[in-house]
């Protein structure tokens, strides 16, 4: 995350906390038993050729390129039609 401006406390905190809740998503995704999931995401969205790649161990950043990618690649009509409940 590059130099935000956020100069009050409360809101530099709050901007921490969701930074630190995407990352902690991303390394919830290294757990072993999500192994089949992390290898689609990474064929299908962000692939690399060549056994060195298969080999290697997985950065973090190709898997945010994948989810980015897969976002990207989603509608996103849906989300906008969610009802609300006044009250």
């Amino acid at each position: 995350m590059e130099s935000p401006r956020v100069w009050k406390g409360e809101n530099r905190r709050k901007l921490l906390l969701m930074v630190t809740l995407a990352y902690v998503f991303l390394l919830s995704l290294m757990h072993p038993f999500l192994l089949d999931l992390r290898q689609w995401l990474l064929r299908h969205w962000c692939h690399r050729t060549g056994k060195r790649y298969r080999q290697v161990a997985v950065p973090l950043y190709r898997l945010r390129w994948a989810i980015s990618a897969l976002w990207h690649a989603s509608d996103p009509r849906p989300f906008f039609f969610i009802p609300q409940n006044s009250g």
